[in-house]
């Protein structure tokens, strides 16, 4: 049986020209590491739904480079792409998600991408170190674009519930907890509860609950930072940062 990828057009886009021409971004870099498996394999189907999707975004990304090759040996590309895209959608996975791609340095809002996880469903997360006048601004921003969007708020936590510590607890009962209404937990001069009590919580737990249903639900994930003159650490942004960018 014949590999996807044809001698040909393997040859051509290893071609050393090609591949420091590919080289020059991150995605291209990231076709060079996934086309090695993707050319060898007899059957697209056994490849990762991770692998897969990062094939087809890429590959969009760097059409500009990968134009240049000889039309019958494009069309062959052109030809796996589509068919990785095929199996994709046969997973669930749309395939006009995976030619959506944010990157570290671009700008939503005037809020900057620091970093980018990668998902598959299509569904976009924003994570930041402040809500208002940050996060939520990015969220707006990229609603108004049609995109399906979550924060850890309100707005989208609301209504919902969380299974915490072996017992379901209503997005309301989460955030009169965290209010401090019976002080249960210690809180600094100023009221606050203080950053050592936070994880103790069940609002720190519902935030670990919903970082982990992004990665298994494979959102892409968008961390868009410290607003510009905060520097102030926070024991939530940070859990999300340790989850998610280990």
């Amino acid at each position: 049986m014949q590999s996807c990828g044809s001698g040909a057009l393997n040859t051509l886009i290893t071609n050393p020209i090609l591949t420091e021409r590919l080289k020059q971004t991150d995605e291209g870099k990231v076709f060079l590491e996934v086309w090695p498996t993707i050319s060898t394999t007899i059957d697209l189907a056994q490849i990762s739904t991770e692998l897969l999707t990062s094939f087809v975004k890429n590959s969009k990304s760097v059409s500009n480079v990968l134009s240049d090759l000889p039309e019958a040996e494009a069309k062959r590309l052109d030809d796996l792409i589509a068919k990785s895209d095929e199996v994709l959608v046969k997973r669930g996975v749309g395939a006009a998600y995976a030619g959506s791609v944010f990157k570290v340095g671009d700008n939503i809002a005037g809020k900057i991408i620091v970093q980018v996880k990668a998902g598959i469903n299509g569904k976009i997360a924003v994570i930041g170190r402040k809500m208002d006048g940050h996060v939520n601004e990015a969220i707006n921003s990229l609603q108004s674009q049609g995109k399906q969007v979550e924060a850890f708020n309100d707005v989208f936590q609301s209504g919902k519930s969380f299974n915490i510590d072996g017992a379901n607890y209503s997005w309301q009962e989460i955030v009169d907890d965290f209010g401090n209404i019976n002080g249960k937990y210690s809180t600094n001069s100023d009221g606050w509860i203080i950053d050592e009590e936070l994880p103790n919580t069940l609002m720190y737990k519902a935030n670990q609950k919903w970082v982990q249903k992004l990665l298994d639900d494979g959102y892409e994930i968008i961390d868009i930072g410290y607003p510009i003159n905060n520097n102030t650490p926070s024991v939530f942004y940070n859990m999300e940062l340790n989850v998610i960018f280990p």
